[in-house]
């Protein structure tokens, strides 16, 4: 049961800090919008990567 309660704190920290660190309004840069987009691209229109849509990021990136 500690071991679930941890996990559940580990997460919520994350959520926490990755809430603050999203809304520090730094302006999104050329390269940002350009990950994001062809991001979109692949969910929205159930595209497989690298190969209907093509970014020079590697996979990890956009899984980030």
């Amino acid at each position: 049961m500690k071991l679930l309660h941890r996990l559940w704190f580990w997460l919520a920290l994350g959520a926490v800090l990755l809430s603050i660190v999203s809304f520090t309004g730094l302006p999104m840069t050329n390269d940002e919008g350009a990950w994001g987009y062809i991001g979109r691209l692949w969910v929205e229109n159930h595209l497989l990567p690298y190969r209907d849509a093509v970014e020079q990021k590697t996979p990890f990136v956009y899984y980030v």
